[in-house]
């Protein structure tokens, strides 16, 4: 066989860089295809066709995917003609099996929709917070993710969404702006928990046996760490409840303390309740008893009693608050 055919052309042909990592491998690749075609010459074209893709197939296994173009038209250079079949059956099968591959990789298959969808979670995986959050932006103007931008959220998340925020028809969460705001509440959140656990512990009740399990900073944390126990929220789920009725009682007991301390005040200190306290006397002046009836009683009264009355009604309220609600 001359070596015009399968072996590199010369000068006037395509010309292989001996010096070149995939010039060296077409011209390994076009020596064992010569001795292919040698030890298969009375064989059918079909037979040295076979033979003849399966050696070009392992040897684009060796072969980066970057360099497989380049490899592949050098190895169709090293043919005269690719459809030289009539004229001569080993030249034109390995022509037309080399040309193939090179239309293979030149233009690659159609992927299927499941190695697409395979492809993008993998992507996915890899891609920063703000990639996804583009990402989603994108499908959601494309119509390939729910109008809002919902990705990212389970249907259960959307659900309770859904409910709690009273979404009108075609309503979707937008999952990049749920984070944002999970972050601002659980700043809220926090702050509420120190403000309202702090005042209680050193202010209001500074000897009651109620006091905070830890920090919501802390349950949080482990929570979308995922060191909690995740079922049904995990422990900090009870903990969002107990924060939201203590700040509730809190409040509340604000005017249930003023009202407390109020009728406190009017059943020792008003005129009437004085006046019935003395009673009448022919023998001494009524007004003059009853000042002096409201300078005793009024005598235990300063800033600080009267602060102690409305932090002790407070503290009160508040307590039985959290043991009806059985916090």
């Amino acid at each position: 066989m001359a070596s015009g055919v399968f072996g590199p052309r010369g000068p006037g042909g395509c010309v292989h860089d001996a010096s070149s990592e995939v010039s060296r491998k077409v011209m390994a690749l076009v020596a064992r295809l010569r001795l292919v075609q040698s030890q298969l010459s009375d064989e059918s074209v079909d037979v040295r066709r076979e033979q003849l893709d399966g050696e070009i197939s392992r040897a684009l296994q060796s072969i980066a995917s970057g360099d497989r173009e380049e490899f592949l038209k050098e190895l169709m250079g090293a043919f005269p003609t690719a459809d030289g079949a009539g004229r001569n059956g080993a030249a034109g099968a390995a022509g037309a099996v080399t040309q193939t591959k090179v239309v293979e990789v030149v233009k690659p298959r159609e992927l299927t929709f499941e190695e697409m969808v395979d492809g993008l979670v993998k992507q996915w995986g890899l891609a920063t917070p703000e990639q996804k959050a583009k990402a989603a932006a994108r499908l959601s103007q494309s119509g390939v993710a729910p109008a809002g931008g919902g990705a990212g959220l389970s249907e259960a998340q959307v659900s309770k969404l859904r409910d709690k925020l009273a979404f009108g028809v075609g309503e979707m969460p937008d999952a990049a702006r749920v984070a944002e705001l999970s972050v601002a509440m659980f700043e809220f959140a926090m702050g509420v928990d120190n403000l309202v656990w702090g005042m209680w512990s050193k202010k209001l009740a500074p000897n009651s046996p109620l006091r905070r399990n830890g920090t919501l900073q802390r349950f949080l944390r482990d929570y979308v760490t995922g060191k909690g126990e995740l079922a049904g929220g995990g422990p900090v789920a009870p903990e969002v409840r107990r924060l939201l009725q203590m700040a509730i009682a809190v409040v509340s007991s604000i005017g249930q303390a003023g009202t407390a301390f109020g009728e406190k005040y009017v059943s020792q200190l008003s005129p009437g309740a004085i006046e019935d306290g003395i009673g009448d006397s022919a023998f001494r002046s009524k007004d003059a008893d009853c000042w002096k009836a409201y300078k005793l009683r009024a005598g235990s009264l300063d800033r600080q009693a009267i602060d102690g009355e409305i932090t002790q009604a407070i503290a009160r309220f508040v307590e039985d608050w959290m043991k009806k609600a059985g916090l």
